[in-house]
């Protein structure tokens, strides 16, 4: 009995021991034990991915011929983190501001790219954010991509492509391709947008406007039409004022369709053609169904071509004046200058010129000069309207 009552002595003992410890535990040691448990969250380090998305991101650089690192006008690279549950999400946000080129022979219109700049990235990335502002100085295109989480972007880059506003476009359209001239190659070595009008049915036509293509300017169709003048012989695809209107949209599509696509249409000759309203009415028709501009080349003051055009809602222009009518290096230099102070007055004018080699040496010459005074060479679908 007696053993049995130390027994129970010795076990309340030691529940009082225990007791009196728990009790007086310090709560600063409770304390360090939850801490404990909070700093076994688990970090989540995107690093990886980020990297593959900068090698990516150089890539579209590389491919849209902006890789260069003078076109980096700031770059700056800032640790993230974001808390989720009981997780952290660490990575290192890349900002970069980018100055697309306006002038040169890389020289492009930021607008006129923008949309193969959003496609690339939008073909790439999982998630794409695009702003686009048009500014009095500059445009500018803030691209900002990464990954999603729960449907909110968690943004890795933000990128910012900026050009300054140009102070004016000058459109240079070069007629008569089509013709075996050695003075071809002296157009062809103008490394600037030009737009080549190329006439139907002729030995060269088409060659010289699928190396027109692939040398990067715009094609349009230089379409014969009819002049005043009986004496001159007609023009292989002539339109002419005594066709009816199905003869007058037959021949047309016929010139069409004897060259590689094109982008618009620029009358050759066509003082009497260009200024019936009923033959430029159903010319119209035939530019709406194909979805191509128009280009007036004003060989008549009497032309009713952008009139007809505006009436049917095809963009069009009217050629200002021809640069080379005198077949001189000089006078030809001396047609763009007086062309340049034109163009900024107006903003923006079209001109025509043709293939010739002294039309050439001259529009090499006068580029630095243009460009200097802010004028940027561009295409005539960038003008018209």
């Amino acid at each position: 009995m007696k053993e049995k009552n130390k027994l129970i002595i010795c076990l309340l003992c030691l529940v009082v021991l225990v007791a009196a410890i728990v009790l007086n535990l310090d709560p600063e040691m409770l304390e360090e034990e939850d801490e404990t448990e909070e700093i076994k969250e688990v970090i989540v380090d995107y690093g990886a991915d980020v990297a593959e998305f900068e090698s990516e991101f150089k890539a579209i650089l590389t491919e849209l011929n902006l890789d260069d690192d003078q076109l980096i006008l700031e770059q700056e690279q800032v640790e993230q983190e974001k808390e989720k549950n009981k997780s952290s999400l660490v990575w290192k946000r890349n900002y970069y501001k980018l100055e697309v080129p306006l002038f040169g022979a890389e020289g492009r219109l930021l607008s006129e790219i923008k949309d193969e700049i959003i496609i690339n990235f939008e073909t790439i990335f999982p998630v794409v954010e695009v702003n686009w502002e048009e500014q009095p100085e500059e445009r500018m295109l803030e691209v900002n991509f990464g990954f999603e989480d729960e449907t909110k972007l968690i943004e890795t880059h933000s990128i910012q492509f900026v050009q300054e506003r140009p102070e004016a476009k000058l459109a240079i359209i070069i007629d008569d391709l089509g013709f075996a001239r050695q003075s071809i190659a002296d157009i062809f070595s103008i490394e600037r947008p030009l737009t080549m009008a190329v006439l139907p049915y002729l030995s060269q036509s088409v060659q010289q406007a699928e190396e027109a293509k692939e040398l990067g300017y715009e094609i349009m169709l230089h379409q014969p039409f009819e002049a005043h003048n009986p004496e001159l012989e007609p023009e292989p695809g002539m339109i002419d004022t005594t066709m009816d209107s199905e003869q007058i949209r037959e021949k047309l599509r016929g010139s069409l369709e004897d060259l590689p696509p094109v982008v618009g249409v620029n009358n050759h000759m066509g003082s009497k053609a260009t200024e019936d309203p009923r033959v430029m009415s159903e010319v119209m028709k035939v530019l709406d169904e194909e979805g191509l501009y128009f280009i007036d080349s004003s060989t008549s003051s009497q032309s009713v071509g952008t009139k007809k055009a505006r009436e049917a809602g095809i963009l069009t222009a009217e050629n200002y004046l021809f640069i080379d009518n005198i077949d001189e290096q000089e006078a030809v230099e001396e047609m763009l200058l007086m062309l340049a102070d034109v163009a900024l007055r107006r903003g923006k004018l079209v001109t025509i010129g043709h293939v010739r080699t002294n039309t050439a040496n001259a529009i090499k010459e006068v580029i630095p000069i243009l460009e200097e005074k802010g004028i940027k060479l561009v295409y005539a679908s960038q003008v018209v309207e």
